[in-house]
Formats: structure tokens, sequence, C-alpha cells
């Protein structure tokens, strides 16, 4: 039987600790060191592969980071002592803290307003977003219907809406409770029902933008493209950090992984990839 959407990535996060554990288990015997694990939310997932995959050339490794399980999911792993890091989309809370973790920021992306390529638009405001939502807008300069791809309640994403954008989080609620909309609850879900759903409006970032390329149009937020630049002198004003999440001390390879992130190599993949790097604090 088919899990429901919203029940997929604790599953898949449920698997990845057992598979961990398996690994740990087999591994006790005297033997090579147990690879880099590493998992989390599906914000950090393509970014951070393509970092792994740099990293693992130098080391002769082909590193991979399992299917989205969220952040709820890395610092559930991580309290379980089952990860080396986890990726997470959104600052830890005081009890996450509380319990041991620590977290480090490696990059800002912009969340971005993404569009099918059928779409006309090019902009949208943030007052023409809650219309949206509240479906008092509900077609295209074409006159096409828009199609709405709703994130779940609680993405880190939707968080950054709810907080900059006002009315956005009374007319998601009140979207959500009316099942008005589709809801995708991983990254990659979102990004796919973008690039082949015609008329489709969803949310996704500027990593994703690069990366689909054609296949996702980025939409121009209240005049202000997301962009490397908008982003860094802040005139953007949608963007989340991605983190490290971990436990001390750090095991060698993660350490290993954490340098090399931060170093002018790692930095570069971060810029090409549409992110900005963060300062190694």
């Amino acid at each position: 039987m088919e899990l429901p959407k919203s029940a997929r990535p604790l599953a898949v996060a449920v698997f990845i600790i057992a598979a961990i554990s398996a690994s740990g288990a087999q591994g006790a015997a005297p033997g090579p060191a147990r690879p880099l694990s590493i998992a989390g939310s599906g914000s950090n997932i393509p970014l951070t592969q393509r970092l792994l995959d740099a990293y693992g050339l130098k080391k002769g490794q082909t590193p991979r980071i399992p299917p989205s399980i969220g952040t709820a999911g890395a610092i559930t792993a991580l309290q379980a002592g089952q990860l080396d890091l986890g990726l997470i989309s959104r600052p830890l809370k005081d009890a996450e803290l509380a319990s041991g973790i620590r977290q480090r920021a490696y990059a800002r992306i912009g969340i971005v307003l993404g569009v099918n390529p059928s779409v006309p638009d090019s902009s949208i405001s943030s007052g023409e977003l809650v219309s949206i939502y509240t479906g008092a807008k509900n077609a295209w300069q074409n006159g096409s219907m828009i199609i709405v791809l709703a994130r779940e309640a609680g993405d880190s994403s939707n968080a950054v809406l709810e907080k900059s954008i006002p009315g956005f989080s009374q007319a998601y609620a009140d979207s959500f409770a009316k099942k008005r909309w589709e809801v995708y609850y991983t990254d990659g879900e979102e990004n796919d029902a973008i690039a082949t759903t015609s008329d489709a409006l969803g949310l996704t970032d500027t990593v994703a933008i690069v990366l689909f390329g054609k296949s996702i149009k980025a939409l121009r937020f209240d005049g202000v493209e997301p962009s490397a630049k908008t982003l860094s002198d802040g005139t953007y004003p949608l963007r989340k950090d991605l983190f490290f999440a971990y436990r001390e001390p750090l095991s060698d390879e993660a350490r290993a992984f954490v340098d090399f992130t931060f170093s002018a190599e790692g930095r570069a993949i971060v810029s090409g990839l549409g992110a900005l790097p963060v300062a190694r604090n």
C-alpha cells in the first residue's frame, strides 16, 4: 500500500536510521572507517550533493545523500546518534539546541515563486500572491487558470513567506483548510511538478532555477529579480539559510567535508549554483 505524501518523509527517516544502524553494527569489527553519514532537508540536498561530488573526487569516493527526510527527520536521526551531519533548512529551535545539537550555516538561497515556462507572466507582487492563495486572482495574463502547487504547513520556505508577506499566513491557512490546492511534501516533488505542469505556480529556490534551466521560470517578486546579487545586497526579501546540524565532536570525515565546503573551491561551487556562500564563523 502506498503511503500518503505526508507520511513519506518520516517513513524514509525511519528507514535511513535503520539502515545506518545496521551499517554501524556490521562495521563494528576492525576494518575501514564508516563512510560519512549525511541526510536531511530537500532544500539542502541538490547543492550539498554537488559539494559531496567534488569532495568525493578528491577522496576517490562516490558519496550519495539519500532522498529527503526533511529537517525534522535529520534532527531525529542526530538525536538517535545515527548521522554525522544533518541537513536542515531552518535554524534549530531552543529545545533542539538544548538536546546538544549544534548548527552551522553554509549557504543562503533565495526562495523563488517559480512557474512552468507556459506562463507568460514575468513578475508577481506580494498582494497578487495573497490574492492567488485566497482564490480572488485565478488567471494569468493570457487568461489561463493558475494552478497552485502548494507546500505543506510547516515547510521552511512557506514559513519565510508567512513571515515576510502581510496576509499570506491567513490566506495559506484558509486555502489549506479548504483543500484548494494540491500539496507537495518534498522539494523534489514540487520542482518536478512545476516543470511538468502547464500554468503551474509553486515554491522553489535559486539553486533549483539553475539546475532545472529553462524547465522552471523564476518570477520577479515585488519587482526584484532573485539572483546572487540581490541576495548579497539584501534587496531580494525571500531567503533562507541552509545549515549543517551535528553533535560534537565531529567525526574526522564530517570535519573534512565541512572544511571543504568552506574552502575556496567549495564556496565557488555554492556561488555557481545560485546560492550565496556564508562566511565561516
